[in-house]
């Protein structure tokens, strides 16, 4: 393995340990578009790896890639203040599906491997997937990318015979592939993509953004208190005798 491989995966190992700390608790431009109202009961079937109160009142669905660079800038500076803000607070409620986009084989692959490390490091995992894209998906050498991704998988505490029968499974494999389709269906045409309470919103942006478009789902009760400017010119001179 060449030196900057081995540096890009010893980042996302050090990711995936940090991620995996919490785990025993509990393309572009952001634009939004109306889906009429179309029923998002089926969040938390089968397939879906949950984050968060399964009674949140926000339920958030992304259809992502784990071989997209707009996707992975979201995950990684956008999504931990989703996290600690909204969803550990039993405001959001969070999945992940899977929008393969290329290189397809090792989006496909990545995905598989992240279903079979468990519930409790789905995440975890993914996190480091989006930190090493680099290594992973884009590596020149076909060889060196999968071996890579079997580094990240024995990281989760998969073992070789594991990773190699994950990514023969079938199942996984049918899932993914629902998923793309389930996607298209639903007129996603990039990645990212979120389904706000249903409301489609396209694109990576920070968290300032993302937060704006989520708390006019909150009840009026849970969304935060208005900042009040205050009063007077802030530019005005103390008079220091009062």
């Amino acid at each position: 393995m060449d030196m900057l491989s081995t540096n890009i995966l010893k980042a996302g190992a050090l990711a995936l340990t940090l991620v995996l700390a919490g785990c025993g608790e509990d393309n572009g431009n952001g634009g939004s578009a109306g889906i009429g109202d179309r029923d998002f009961a089926d969040f938390g079937r089968e397939g879906d790896f949950i984050a968060g109160d399964m009674d949140a009142p926000v339920s958030i669905i992304e259809f992502a890639s784990v071989t997209c660079s707009h996707c992975a800038s979201f995950h990684v500076y956008t999504y931990p203040s989703l996290k600690s803000e909204m969803i550990d607070t039993g405001l959001v409620r969070y999945t992940m599906r899977a929008l393969p986009t290329p290189p397809m084989t090792m989006a496909r692959l990545g995905f598989m491997t992240a279903s079979c490390v468990g519930e409790e490091r789905y995440y975890a995992f993914i996190d480091a997937l989006m930190r090493t894209q680099n290594a992973w998906a884009f590596n020149p050498d076909a060889a060196t990318r999968r071996e890579n991704l079997s580094q990240l998988a024995r990281l989760a505490g998969l073992t070789d015979e594991e990773f190699e029968a994950c990514t023969q499974n079938q199942e996984a494999l049918d899932l993914v592939n629902a998923q793309e389709a389930e996607g298209q269906e639903l007129g996603v045409t990039s990645t990212p993509t979120f389904f706000i309470n249903g409301e489609m919103i396209n694109g990576a942006m920070d968290w300032d953004s993302f937060e704006a478009l989520i708390i006019p789902h909150l009840p009026a009760e849970l969304r935060p208190e208005p900042e009040v400017e205050a009063e007077g010119d802030p530019e005005a001179p103390v008079d220091p005798e009062g």
